[in-house]
């Protein structure tokens, strides 16, 4: 699964630029803007964050101040991981539930330009926190198994 997010990611990343450079070219040089680029790069944007976030997840990449734990005790440090592992899970729960019926709700809603359904972006929310609980899941399930570091 890792893969297909990879390339998934590089592909959003490499339509994100490309639409970027011909929209300023045109836009600078021809005095001709595209009209779909600032909506398309927006939500490609919107999708490749939510997808990173879940490949940062699974790779146990995400930015955390960890000044304090680092200090305390392998066991301790153990405890708080899994304290932190706990609390986000709740939180993208939250998200997760929240996000559904945000898409449920937005169905009927088109983008101005490229006339698509506004689900399909809020849908990244929710596939991203879905895919950060999974790997937060497995996460937590290996680090239980491995136990604390003393």
């Amino acid at each position: 699964m890792e893969i297909v997010m990879k390339i998934l990611t590089t592909i959003l990343m490499v339509l994100l630029v490309v639409i970027l450079t011909a929209s300023v070219t045109l836009r600078y040089c021809f005095n001709s803007p595209i009209a779909f680029a600032e909506e398309s790069t927006r939500y490609i944007l919107v999708w490749m964050s939510f997808l990173g976030a879940g490949l940062a997840t699974k790779r146990d990449a995400h930015l955390r101040v960890d000044a304090l734990v680092t200090r305390l005790p392998g066991r301790l440090q153990f405890v708080f991981g899994l304290l932190n592992n706990l609390i986000s899970m709740v939180f993208l729960t939250i998200g997760v539930y929240f996000g559904v019926k945000i898409v449920i709700s937005a169905h009927t809603q088109i983008s101005d330009v490229l006339r698509i359904n506004i689900s399909y972006v809020y849908l990244a929310v929710v596939l991203g926190f879905m895919l950060m609980i999974f790997h937060i899941l497995k996460n937590t399930y290996y680090s239980i198994k491995k136990g604390p570091t003393i």
